[in-house]
């Protein structure tokens, strides 16, 4: 990490460091180091080993038994919302008391809702009717209109908001934006976790949702001053200071 945003010239110099990935804006500098003591030099704030994300599980898309049938009076079908929390199939909405806050509202109107995942499909039966209202990439050589690459990300987003096709979700009104930081498998670096954050919080962001997981370096290590997690840290600062709820 350095303040002001710029990577001492020094670091880069003589191939002491090649910058893998970056975050301009908070001044966050992934890079292969060969003499990863040669950062502790004026300039640099600070030091910590990096470590990889993991999507928390590989879970595929939201089809519920192959039914069609919705819970949601106002969407048409099942005007006794018994299809799903009937045999149980939804115990999660019930467990939150979804059911009961949606006699009062449906809610999510005017909130936009930004999952950092592997992308979201806005072709698929949940998200097709205009949930998702923006998309980014992160992945190199993948576009965000590219189809979520494992699932999990339209998993997810039809978890907070969808159409009500072949599940409920939390907050029908809601939209979405996504963006895409994993590939089909393997993890992604912090500084992409990290980009993401400052994207969702700069592109309107009201909720930041990260289904993910990662190995903490604990107790710090010689060439970590402090436990990790503080480049991480930073990014949900960046977008918590900016008013948006982070939830992981």
């Amino acid at each position: 990490m350095t303040p002001g945003g710029g990577m001492p010239a020094s670091v880069l110099a003589a191939g002491r460091a090649v910058v893998i990935d970056s975050v301009p804006a908070l001044g966050i500098y992934e890079v292969n180091a060969a003499a990863p003591s040669a950062m502790r030099m004026a300039g640099v704030r600070y030091v910590e080993a990096s470590f990889e994300i993991t999507l928390d599980t590989q879970q595929g898309d939201p089809v519920v038994n192959g039914s069609t049938t919705q819970d949601r009076p106002q969407l048409g079908t099942d005007p006794s919302s018994a299809a799903f929390f009937a045999n149980n199939v939804q115990w999660d909405m019930k467990a939150i008391r979804a059911d009961a806050a949606w006699t009062t509202s449906e809610g999510g109107l005017n909130t936009r809702v930004c999952i950092i995942d592997s992308g979201l499909d806005s072709n698929h039966v949940e998200l097709n009717r205009g949930k998702v209202v923006g998309l980014i990439s992160f992945v190199p050589g993948m576009s965000p209109a590219e189809l979520d690459s494992s699932g999990h990300g339209t998993h997810v987003g039809s978890t907070v908001t969808g159409n009500g096709a072949s599940m409920s979700s939390v907050a029908p009104d809601a939209k979405l934006l996504g963006a895409k930081v994993f590939a089909a498998t393997g993890g992604t670096p912090v500084a992409r976790v990290v980009s993401s954050l400052q994207w969702c919080a700069d592109n309107g962001a009201h909720v930041v949702n990260m289904s993910l997981g990662g190995t903490r370096y604990y107790p710090p290590t010689p060439l970590t001053a402090e436990p990790s997690y503080r480049a991480y840290s930073d990014g949900v600062k960046y977008a918590t200071d900016r008013g948006v709820v982070v939830v992981v």
